[in-house]
């Protein structure tokens, strides 16, 4: 994967650039034909915002992406904002508008294609239904489709070597949040998304001649965060209790409570106290 090196200063959304806040990498070396490109810049308001603004200048093909050092104001589900500590990874990554069917999956497919290549490094991550990524109990990372005009770009966090307390984090209707510094530094996140991008587009594409959507549904379930438990549904204002059973053909979340199932579109799910 060729890295091309921010040299814009967008009003608004990148700092000027220099040394301190622009990360150099080098391209493939002779002989390696570039198949996406990966835009490096330094702190930003979001990767997603500098993605949109290279895709409206005609610069984002599908597969390319862009990763930043931090950003100011990262954003999560329903517009919540997302920590942005220097050292995580921050990616906006342009996908591909899937076959028909599969659009209200996307953002379990993106999940899973995460959790494949986390799983071929010996980390093995849950997902959180509908966005999120779990280790060993915690929020690691989280997911954000955006689409307009038949474009998707698929927003990723992930705390590679750190993560906000407790008391940093809205309240508890949120999970705690983790990292996975164990495994990681600070420098790893470069080389570590040119391969999450490499295999990720190969498991992306897999998954359409492997399964339908209903077949997905089945097959990423057991990867499910606590599958088979009894967790806390909170929509709105509304909580109660219920056992997560599994995932409906279309990615809704599939509850039973009291002997009555119910599909799950909209809101969270917590693991009780």
């Amino acid at each position: 994967m060729p890295f091309v090196e921010w040299r814009e200063t967008v009003e608004g959304l990148v700092e000027p650039v220099s040394a301190q806040n622009l990360l150099k990498c080098s391209s493939p070396g002779a002989g390696c034909e570039p198949v996406e490109t990966c835009f490096l810049c330094g702190p930003c308001s979001s990767s997603l915002d500098v993605a949109w603004h290279l895709f409206a200048s005609g610069s984002l093909e599908i597969w390319d992406s862009v990763i930043c050092l931090s950003q100011w104001a990262g954003r999560g589900q329903m517009r919540r904002a997302w920590m942005s500590f220097p050292g995580n990874l921050y990616a906006a990554w342009r996908w591909p508008v899937p076959p028909k069917g599969w659009d209200t999956l996307l953002p379990l497919v993106a999940g899973y294609v995460i959790q494949d290549f986390f799983a071929g490094q010996g980390i093995d991550l849950q997902i959180k239904w509908p966005n999120d990524l779990l280790f060993e109990g915690r929020k690691i990372g989280g997911i954000l489709i955006e689409e307009k005009q038949d474009v998707i770009l698929v927003g990723v966090g992930i705390n590679l070597v750190s993560s906000p307390d407790r008391d940093m984090l809205r309240n508890d209707t949120c999970m705690s949040a983790g990292n996975l510094a164990v495994f990681f530094s600070d420098a790893d996140f470069v080389p570590l998304w040119a391969k999450l991008v490499s295999r990720g587009r190969s498991c992306y594409t897999s998954l359409f001649t492997s399964y339908n959507p209903s077949g997905f549904a089945s097959h990423i379930t057991p990867l499910l965060a606590f599958i088979h438990q009894n967790v806390r549904v909170i929509t709105g204002e509304d909580e109660h209790h219920a056992r997560l059973v599994g995932l409906y053909a279309d990615g809704g979340l599939v509850l039973e409570s009291h002997g009555t199932r119910e599909v799950l579109y909209s809101g969270s799910i917590l693991p009780l106290a």
